[in-house]
């Protein structure tokens, strides 16, 4: 009677631990994470961040050109090679800028109708050390988010490189 007693109390322990972590998990998929916030900007402000940004991808542009034009003309001996002319320059993005251009190219490259199949407001998170891409889910009896962490930065030959540290829901 005894032994009958302790097992239906690890029976009923065991069933109170697994309804606890199924009931965090339903929580944990139909919650929004906190770093998940779309910005509420107006048209107008979604179109100056985007010229912003295309702005500064055409400065990257510009300046990767010079510096080719300057290797081109050093290597066929038209003038003296010069020093690095990457030095110095910093190219910078807001989430803002970020996520207005996404808008645009989006729309501009076809890549909306393909996006909308999966998710409903993408959007790129900063922060330090990592790049999230998120969106709500719009698979069947799938309500979450979804987001894609990736840590970006230079490898040893100062190549741009994009690691993709977990995928969350």
């Amino acid at each position: 009677m005894k032994r009958a007693k302790r097992w239906m109390l690890i029976f009923a322990l065991l069933l109170s631990v697994l309804a606890l972590f199924l009931g965090g998990g339903v929580v944990l998929v139909r919650g929004t994470p906190d770093y998940y916030r779309p910005a509420a900007l107006t048209r107008e402000q979604i179109e100056a961040a985007s010229q912003r940004a295309e702005q500064t991808l055409t400065r990257i542009q510009n300046l990767a050109a010079d510096a080719h034009g300057a290797q081109v003309r050093a290597q066929s001996g038209t003038t003296n090679p010069s020093t690095n002319a990457s030095t110095g320059n910093i190219f910078s993005f807001s989430e803002d800028e970020l996520n207005a251009l996404f808008r645009k190219w989006a729309d501009l490259h076809g890549w909306r109708e393909y996006i909308d199949r999966v998710v409903n407001e993408p959007i790129v998170i900063l922060k330090p050390g990592r790049v999230i891409l998120a969106g709500q889910s719009k698979l069947q009896h799938f309500d979450t988010i979804v987001s894609l962490h990736l840590a970006p930065a230079l490898d040893k030959q100062r190549r741009f490189d994009v690691n993709l540290l977990k995928v969350l829901a």
